[in-house]
């Protein structure tokens, strides 16, 4: 992989507790986030870049959807046990010092967590757990 070359990460959300969840799936952040909204979230898509001596670690958000219950469609409603796959695409702008230093090989991990926002205004009232991604996968980078 080339250092300014855009990778695809599939990632496959799997609903493990045993009430629905209603995964924010627009891509429409103005029309969601509008004062008035009800129920507004935001779910950010990350990754988590290991360099191999796991000195430090970098994460950046790829990707990010937004739901609001008064926004029809906005929301994907999983119930328990059932999955939905998800593809955004990531780069490796955030480590662009690494490779410059000369790091050929990183490892990278997938993670999600989410935002909900208060009804009255433009701010985070809670934010979840950050979910790690099962699989680990290593990238070799052509300088």
């Amino acid at each position: 992989m080339r250092p300014r070359q855009k990778f695809v990460i599939e990632l496959l959300l799997r609903n493990t507790g045993s009430v629905p969840f209603y995964l924010p799936a627009s891509l429409d952040t103005l029309t969601v986030h509008q004062a008035g909204n009800e129920g507004r979230r935001t779910f950010l898509f990350e990754i988590h870049f290991l360099p191999p001596d796991q000195t430090e670690e970098v994460t950046a958000v790829m990707a990010s959807s937004q739901g609001s219950k008064s926004v029809a469609k906005s929301l994907c409603r999983l119930g328990p046990k059932e999955s939905v796959s998800v593809l955004f695409e990531g780069d490796l702008i955030p480590i662009l010092g690494w490779i410059a230093a000369g790091v050929r090989d990183v490892s990278v991990q997938a993670t999600c967590l989410e935002w909900t926002l208060n009804d009255e205004r433009c701010f985070i009232r809670a934010r979840s757990k950050e979910l790690y991604s099962q699989n680990i996968v290593g990238i070799t980078i052509q300088p």
